[in-house]
């Protein structure tokens, strides 16, 4: 991942953009109300919105979700600056899992350091 979008308006004081971060993810209260806040793993606990070990499996498939993406992305030629992607859990026994879709609009692709369009994404995928 790379220091780029929303992260950069944030914390664009402490860190340049484009700098790499190796197995950030950051999470956020899906509440379109209050522009979908950032939270801490204490809050999550706090509000019992999350245990402590879910919070953990978030992460960790977020980290391998995001990966594989990436990977995905490099055997093409882009490079994975930055993903956003959503977890839930599912209704039969609470596992947390994937909820969202994976494509261009929940990322951002450069290749060559351009940035890619989403639209213009699927065609360097072949989809």
């Amino acid at each position: 991942f790379v220091a780029v979008g929303s992260f950069i308006r944030r914390y664009g004081s402490y860190i340049e953009e484009g700098k790499p971060l190796p197995g950030y993810t950051e999470i956020t209260l899906k509440d379109d109300d209050r522009n979908d806040p950032l939270i801490t793993k204490e809050g999550l606990v706090d509000l019992n919105i999350l245990t402590a070990e879910e919070y953990d499996e978030i992460v960790r498939q977020n980290l391998e979700n995001a990966k594989i993406i990436r990977d995905i992305l490099e055997e093409k030629g882009l490079k994975l600056y930055d993903i956003k992607l959503e977890y839930g859990r599912r209704k039969e026994n609470g596992e947390i899992i994937l909820i969202d879709e994976v494509s261009g609009g929940n990322m951002r692709a450069y290749k060559d350091g351009k940035y890619i369009e989403p639209l213009e994404l699927s065609k360097y995928l072949g989809i």
